[in-house]
Parts: C-alpha cells; structure tokens; sequence
C-alpha cells in the first residue's frame, strides 16, 4: 500500500500556518494603496517579506513572542528526542523532526524577520502541496477501488441484470 499522509499531518502545519495568518492579516501602514494583483505575484517569490518592515511596532512585537514561542516549542520537541534516545524501545522519526524546523530561521531565535517570513511562505506552500497531492492519490485509490466493486458486483449478474444495471448506473 503505497505511504499515505500521517492523521496528525494538518496539526503539524498548524504552528506556520497560524504565525503566516497572522503575518497575512495585518495591513500594511504605507500611504501608497496595495495594487490588486501583488499578493498573487509577490507570494511565490518571497517579496511579501519585504512589507514586513511597513507594519506597526505591536506587530511586530506580537510577531517576535509568536516565533519565540515556537522556538521554545522546537526546544522541547528536541529535549522529547533526546528523552526518547535513552529509552531504547521507543522509535523517532527523525526526518519528520528536521521538517519541524524548516520554517525559522535558525541564525535568529528572538526576532521575526523577512527571511522567517520567507521561510514561512515557502514551507507553507511545500506542505499544503505535499498535503493535496496525498489527498489527490487517496481519492483515486478511492474512485479505483469503488469501479473495481461496480465491476465485481456487474460480474455476479446474469446477462439481462447486467444490462439493466449498466443501463442504470450510466
């Protein structure tokens, strides 16, 4: 069976996805009026981060105890992995770990900066990408296996129940 998505995979983007919220929500204190298409243009290059310099000084504060707090988050996330290497019969998906990280800046703890941003916007589009494709496989397993019973069931009939009933699923 091939390998599917975790359960807890859309509460692993949840952290990014609520710091990039907040980030998206907060208009921009310029005197100049945003031009209707930027957003659309700008999020795949990483050239919204450059706005975060425009925002107000609350934000931005609000913007540095939320990535302090994810560091803290990933600080005991590591301290679990350390714990648990001790313990021989409990396994770590160490991959699954690093992925945790992708979205900081690991050269800056204390401050959100343009490039956490970047980072964030990035990791966000790579998960939400890597969650469709998974749930785009899932429901073709789904619609394969649903024509495989439709088949199965058409098979078990006679000949003039078959035909009644191709006539009346199509």
């Amino acid at each position: 069976m091939p390998t599917s998505v975790p359960r807890g995979a859309p509460f692993l983007l949840l952290p990014p996805l609520l710091m990039l919220s907040a980030v998206l929500a907060v208009p921009v204190d310029r005197a100049a009026p945003p031009q209707e298409d930027s957003q659309a243009t700008e999020t795949p290059s990483g050239k919204l981060s450059q706005e975060l310099d425009f925002v107000s000084h609350n934000v931005r504060t609000k913007l540095d105890e939320l990535k302090r707090q994810e560091v803290s988050r990933l600080r005991m996330l590591l301290k679990a992995k350390m714990d648990a290497k001790q313990e021989p019969n409990l396994q770590v998906d160490h991959m699954n770990l690093l992925k945790q990280f992708e979205h900081l800046d690991p050269q800056n703890q204390h401050t959100f900066e343009a490039r956490d941003l970047e980072l964030l916007i990035q990791t966000a589009t790579r998960d939400l990408a890597q969650y469709d494709a998974a749930h785009h496989e899932e429901f073709k397993r789904y619609e394969m296996l649903k024509e495989h019973e439709r088949r199965r069931y058409l098979e078990s009939l006679g000949e003039e129940q078959r035909k009644e009933a191709e006539r009346k699923l199509q």
